[in-house]
């Protein structure tokens, strides 16, 4: 029978108990914890536990000694988890979970993810083919009393993983694969690539749009991508546009910043009504597929 330790107390000094005292759950001297990040459809998730500093001068090269296979945390090792493929500083990791180690050097730390993802902090992976490694820098940064990982530096194709403990900074640099394709030749662009005059129905203009009724719209062809601009946009961010193809004579428009795509609008579509071989106009519909403007192609 387990007891708490109230109840041992108890037994101890001879005090009559007629049940144990009910147990809480304990603090522990590394809490678990889990932070996740979303990349364009792509997952990364961290677990683990977050030592202390407690008053120690010196975290690394005692007690975390110089060439010692170290998971950054405590108790369980800590686990990265992908949902699709990445790319980690530079290095192909698949899909997958995996168990996170670190070589801690003076200088130049060695990175080991293990495809056992769960292993005893204390039960250490011998080298094998089937890890990942490489060479990390560690940095100087602010003082972290708890082990901590954030992300930081988010973008349309990556993600900055940080780890911090005491005034150390570890940076894992990832990045995705595009879930889209935006690539359109040239001869099926040619259907869709000149000026428009676009009208808002007003559906379209229920949603707060500041924008005329009718508007212009431009489509362009560029690095094998189809480019749109509205004139006026409806907003900022709508100044410059992508158009990613869904399936013939669809598109899910992304806003564009400083050239690169930074959010893909998923729930709304261009539908094209073609011609003899060339776009005539266009539907503008969201995913309930509500009607938000129509287009006619300028002659």
């Amino acid at each position: 029978m387990n007891l708490c330790p109230s109840s041992i107390l108890s037994l101890a000094l001879g005090v009559a108990v007629v049940s144990p005292a009910p147990c809480t759950a304990q603090i522990r001297a590394s809490e678990f914890a889990t932070v996740s990040q979303t990349i364009d459809g792509t997952v990364v998730s961290v677990k683990y536990s977050r030592p202390r500093v407690r008053g120690r001068d010196t975290i690394f090269g005692g007690p975390v000694f110089w060439g010692e296979l170290w998971t950054p945390g405590a108790n369980w090792a800590t686990t990265l988890e992908f949902s699709s493929d990445v790319e980690l500083n530079g290095h192909a990791v698949p899909e997958g979970k995996y168990s996170l180690w670190l070589v801690v050097q003076p200088e130049s730390w060695t990175v080991v993810l293990d495809t056992t993802a769960r292993l005893f902090h204390t039960d250490r992976p011998g080298e094998n083919p089937a890890q990942i490694r490489f060479s990390i820098q560690p940095q100087p940064g602010p003082f972290t009393e708890a082990l901590a990982f954030t992300f930081t530096d988010l973008s349309p194709r990556g993600v900055t993983l940080a780890m911090n403990w005491q005034e150390t900074y570890i940076p894992f640099h990832i990045t995705v694969e595009s879930s889209r394709e935006s690539t359109v030749a040239p001869a099926v662009a040619a259907q869709y690539v000149g000026s428009y005059s676009m009208r808002w129905t007003e559906e379209g203009l229920a949603s707060d749009f500041r924008t005329p009724v009718e508007v212009g719209f431009e489509i362009s062809y560029e690095n094998g991508s189809l480019l749109a601009e509205f004139d006026p946009p409806p907003f900022e961010d709508w100044a410059s546009m992508m158009l990613l193809p869904l399936i013939e004579d669809w598109f899910t428009p992304a806003a564009l910043q400083n050239g690169e795509i930074f959010d893909v609008i998923s729930e709304l579509v261009l539908e094209f009504e073609i011609e003899d071989g060339l776009a005539i106009g266009f539907d503008f519909r969201a995913e309930n597929d509500d009607l938000l403007a129509t287009a006619v192609k300028d002659r």
